[in-house]
């Protein structure tokens, strides 16, 4: 099975990089692919619990969706912890772990898209 990781550090809703990253998860998961998220940086924003954008696309609604076709979803520890977030404050199915994992996912000869700095 063909496998793509990937990594966002950019937030939702102050660019475009959170929807193109869920746009290309999304395609991927259509296409077959087995699919991994890596949240660093102000990408552990994402998956946060309660969202309620006004005037934008709720990316918590659609993460969870994504989720529920097969998208796994890891947000690092240490970015995640010095912003206030552990799993409970997540939406269900994502994973809070170490940076380390990134190479992990990359061991399996997984494709690599990165998005943000």
């Amino acid at each position: 099975m063909k496998r793509l990781v990937v990594y966002l550090a950019a937030p939702p809703y102050t660019s475009q990089l959170a929807e193109i990253a869920l746009d290309i998860c999304e395609k991927a998961l259509d296409k077959g692919y087995d699919v991994c998220l890596f949240l660093y940086m102000d990408g552990v924003h994402l998956p946060k619990r309660g969202q309620r954008p006004l005037c934008l696309p709720n990316a918590e609604r659609r993460l969870s969706t994504l989720i529920a076709r097969g998208l796994r979803v890891f947000s690092c520890a240490r970015c995640a912890g010095a912003r206030g977030y552990g799993s409970s404050g997540y939406v269900h199915g994502v994973e809070v772990s170490s940076i380390y994992k990134l190479p992990e996912l990359l061991k399996s000869g997984a494709k690599l898209i990165a998005l943000g700095e």
